[in-house]
């Protein structure tokens, strides 16, 4: 069967090259405002609709991720790969911070101020924050470059590979901002098949070619260009979905820009972000730069690829409600917030369970498609689909904190968790290599999402009584 498959993999990258580009622009093109448009998830059968597209995106576009991991892995030696993924881990941890939290204020800002008419601001922000994310992007790119220069001994990552890698910074940084302000005025569904389905689809693209015109195997160099090309194209492809769904107030007229007030409600959007995406992808950077070894890196890689397929279903539909989150909050509508929260835990808990318990049960057979060393890593994956289904269960359990004006709390919870990660990581990796990262991390981010939830729990027990009624009051974003 482990063939069987492989084979598959492999022969897919024979379809023909222009094919799934053509596909996805279609698909984007064909996404009409009755069936894609709307924040609303008031009508349900558009509700049922735009989940269930949200869903089938995810499933694609994590699939085609995990495809592109394998064909990569089987295009290059295991310590390459791990040098390639322990680059890329930097760059999905350095992208957070270069949108300066503006992707997830985005979602909050963006649907206040069109119900409140306020387009001179909303045209503003999606003026002003892609300039400062570019600009911040290559700066925090030149320095991470520098500081790995200066201690390249003690890493596993070549600093020509790194700077290759890490220049595409402000690309990855604007894209990510793109999709975040796209999803907000309406257009959650084309945003997510650009950013989960065209992206690993148009990297499948390009190693193709890359295999065509260089053999099998591919350098770290190629596999960053290879990257970079797909993300660029994907980066175009946000922006053309951004602009079929900005409305006529917002293509024309003056642009009113709050640059200071915007970067300072941004921030705890941003310390939050990152402490989430280093519990997803800092044990990779540990075992680059801390325990120096690629083939563990390459394994880490391989698992963390496929505990992503726990992790998708809720993270692709987020976008989806929390623009109605923020609104429901705003208008202290407690039994609204409730509404919202059940529907989207009834179709998504038991749907990401189900991934969960398939993918540790078919552990060995799915790691084995990425080679034959690969099998070591059955512990690791089961560790990280553990904390990356806490993480698709209570996906919504942060932001909510978030909108009733309390990220003093959320930056506090995830800075411990910080710390305790960071501690388990390199000790637990001393002991057990990557699969001790892999438990420190999933234990990390699993007991972290339950403090979150408690948290939560106590703010609506505190709100309700009247104790603090944080409720009815603006998040600090507008």
């Amino acid at each position: 069967t482990t063939s069987y498959l492989a084979g598959a993999a492999e022969s897919l990258l024979e379809l023909p090259i222009l094919l799934p580009i053509l596909i996805c622009y279609k698909c984007i093109s064909a996404a009409t405002p009755w069936y894609l448009g709307g924040s609303s998830i008031g009508a349900s059968e558009q509700s049922t609709r735009r989940i269930i597209a949200l869903i089938l995106c995810g499933i694609a576009g994590i699939g085609l991720t995990a495809l592109f991991g394998v064909a990569l892995a089987r295009s290059m030696s295991p310590a390459e790969f791990g040098e390639f993924s322990a680059a890329r881990g930097m760059l999905g941890l350095t992208t957070i911070i270069a949108t300066m939290g503006f992707g997830d204020l985005v979602m909050n800002f963006l649907p206040s101020a069109m119900r409140d008419s306020e387009f001179a601001r909303a045209r503003g922000i999606l003026h002003f924050a892609p300039r400062l994310i570019a600009a911040v992007g290559l700066l925090v790119a030149v320095i991470i470059v520098v500081l790995h220069w200066a201690i390249k001994h003690d890493s596993i990552v070549e600093v020509e590979h790194f700077a290759a890698v890490m220049l595409l910074l402000p690309i990855a940084g604007i894209q990510a901002f793109l999709a975040g302000a796209a999803s907000a005025l309406g257009a959650a569904v084309p945003s997510a098949l650009v950013t989960s389905v065209a992206m690993p689809g148009l990297t499948l693209v390009i190693l193709y070619i890359f295999r065509f015109a260089e053999g099998a195997n591919i350098s770290v160099m190629e596999a960053a260009i290879v990257w970079g090309g797909a993300l660029a194209l994907d980066c175009w492809l946000s922006l053309r979905v951004l602009k079929r769904f900005l409305g006529d107030d917002l293509k024309q007229g003056e642009r009113e820009t709050e640059p200071r007030a915007w970067v300072k409600a941004a921030l705890p959007y941003l310390s939050t972000v990152v402490v989430l995406v280093w519990l997803d992808v800092g044990g990779m950077i540990v075992i680059g730069w801390v325990h120096t070894d690629p083939e563990a890196a390459a394994r880490f890689s391989a698992a963390s690829q496929l505990s992503s397929f726990a992790l998708i279903l809720g993270l692709v539909t987020a976008p989806l409600y929390l623009p109605d989150l923020a609104r429901a909050i705003h208008d202290a509508d407690a039994e609204e917030v409730r509404q919202l929260l059940r529907r989207r835990n009834r179709i998504i808990i038991p749907a990401t369970l189900v991934v969960a318990v398939a993918l540790v049960a078919l552990a060995q057979p799915l790691l084995h498609l990425y080679g034959p060393t690969y099998g070591a890593a059955e512990w690791t994956l089961i560790a990280l689909v553990v904390g990356k289904t806490a993480n698709a269960v209570f996906a919504l359990c942060l932001p909510e904190i978030q909108y009733r004006g309390k990220n003093a709390l959320a930056v506090k919870i995830l800075a411990t968790f910080f710390v305790i990660s960071v501690a388990a990581m390199v000790g637990m990796g001393l002991l057990y290599s990557d699969t001790g990262v892999g438990i420190a991390q999933g234990a990390s981010l699993t007991l972290a999402m339950i403090v979150v939830q408690w948290a939560l729990v106590r703010l609506r027990k505190q709100a309700s009584t009247g104790k603090q009624p944080e409720a009815g009051k603006r998040p600090p974003a507008q």
